[in-house]
């Protein structure tokens, strides 16, 4: 795929005195699960074209067990780094396991997975499986050929094309947020949280403009993308549960997820109230085309493939990883859990919670230096909680997400240190005696058309009267957008 090695690897590590002291009966269990399971027993078949999955009967697991009683204390973040840089040959597979011995410390369970073929849910899933099967408890029957059904289910219909079509007609390139020119670097990550107050203001917020929770959530991401970017709109890829659009399929093992780009334009919303309408709206109508591939997009919407359709992703899941499976009983919460992920995109954007958010901003570090990432994230949060404080009808450009200094900052550029010399007769005064002299001489010529001085002149007129009408007056500082 040309991706880096590590891209789109999850790492499960799991640390448990109850469940890992038998490599023997791990081995057992994990030979289960991958016999229960079609989406552990996937490779990609190349043969073709296009490549396609295909399950193997044969499928033999890549399981070893290693002795680390007299290895140093780090030597877990150290195999970790090195299984990352290891990738995945998704002809041959794409899951392995690792089990360790640590002499006095817990002994821990890796288990390293391709995005590809894997989610939150299925993660978690396989997890309390693996327990039960530890534990001696049998597990329930699954529906045959679930994993099938789920993909035919999500096939593209004839709505998909010009749905898609309208959706990017007239599209350029996603958000000029990163320097996709730049050479990629090391992916880092930047954390924030938003209290349980805060939380719930917004949810209610949401819910009073007739939109969800999550409807917010992307509001908020893009809005603060139109400002950093400049532009009148956003798209981000947005990854979108299919278990939702498609119900019975709690215990499918499989990435039963799809990330769409998701195109809103903010120019038409004066007002928070018909953003949420409108992020709610293009969120329910994506949802039916979860099997629709950016292949297609492009090819309905006539875009390029050098054009990106996106540069940053935005996830929300309910609870991490080690919380959803705490929530089950069965002793996990005594069991510690981790969850490593690295994604592809240049930005991600991921998010957990119900009651309180954690969000984390995974980015590359080369395309996107850490001070930006964590000031973008800063922003977001802060456009969360005004949303959550705005009444309704607020304008959209009255949801403040500046920092004390960063204001100060801006505001400091109006009054600077040296003043040059005012040149008299006044610039204002020297365009409106050119313009008396020649008013249908040419003043500006540019993309944006041409402009006599008549014509400027007049426009001048109107911006100052706007102004005025504001409440800007002498001293006053005006922002401009350029």
């Amino acid at each position: 795929s040309g991706q880096a090695p590590r891209a789109n690897l999850e790492q499960i590590v799991l640390e448990a005195d109850d469940m890992l002291h038998s490599a023997d009966e791990l081995r057992h269990a994990l030979e289960q699960l991958c016999q229960r399971h079609l989406a552990l027993r996937l490779v990609v078949d190349c043969s073709d074209a296009v490549p396609v999955w295909r399950a193997t009967k044969d499928f033999t697991i890549d399981f070893k067990v290693l002795d680390w009683s007299c290895e140093p204390s780090n030597q877990l973040d150290l195999w970790l780094e090195h299984d990352r840089s290891q990738g995945f040959d998704l002809q041959v597979r794409c899951w392995r396991a690792m089990l360790a011995q640590r002499g006095d410390l817990p002994p821990v369970l890796v288990v390293t997975l391709h995005h590809a073929m894997t989610d939150l849910p299925s993660m978690a899933n396989l997890l309390e499986e693996l327990g039960d099967l530890l534990s001696g408890r049998s597990l329930e029957a699954l529906p045959a050929n679930a994993l099938s059904a789920y993909h035919a289910a999500i096939q593209p219909g004839d709505a998909a094309a010009p749905f898609f079509a309208a959706q990017f007609a007239g599209f350029e390139r996603g958000d000029l947020l990163v320097n996709l020119t730049a050479p990629s670097g090391p992916m880092r990550s930047s954390a924030g949280q938003l209290d349980s107050a805060v939380t719930n203001r917004l949810r209610q917020r949401a819910n009073a403009a007739g939109a969800g929770f999550f409807a917010a959530l992307q509001a908020g991401w893009a809005l603060t993308l139109a400002r950093w970017t400049g532009r009148p709109e956003a798209c981000f890829g947005l990854t979108l549960s299919g278990r939702r659009q498609v119900p019975g399929h709690e215990h499918t093992q499989g990435a039963l997820i799809a990330t769409l780009p998701q195109r809103l334009d903010i120019s038409g919303c004066s007002d928070l109230d018909r953003l949420l309408l409108l992020t709610q709206t293009a969120t329910d109508d994506l949802r039916p085309h979860l099997g629709v591939s950016f292949a297609q997009i492009r090819h309905w919407a006539d875009v390029s493939p050098a054009v990106s359709l996106f540069d940053t992703v935005l996830v929300y899941s309910r609870a991490r990883l080690g919380d959803d499976l705490a929530l089950r009983g069965k002793g996990w919460a005594h069991r510690k859990v981790r969850l490593l992920e690295e994604g592809e995109s240049p930005v991600t954007l991921a998010i957990y919670g119900t009651e309180a958010l954690e969000l984390e901003l995974e980015h590359d570090s080369q395309r996107l230096p850490k001070e930006s990432a964590e000031r973008l994230l800063d922003h977001f949060i802060r456009v969360l909680t005004a949303m959550s404080e705005a009444p309704l009808g607020a304008d959209l450009a009255g949801l403040d997400m500046l920092s004390v200094s960063e204001r100060a900052e801006i505001l400091a550029l109006a009054h600077p240190d040296a003043v040059s010399a005012e040149a008299l007769p006044c610039i204002a005064t020297r365009f409106e005696q050119a313009v008396g002299q020649q008013p249908e001489a040419m003043a500006m010529l540019g993309d944006g058309g041409q402009f006599t001085y008549a014509m400027a002149n007049m426009r001048a007129d109107i911006l100052a009267r706007r102004l005025r009408n504001k409440g800007i007056g002498p001293g006053d500082v005006v922002a401009i957008n350029l």
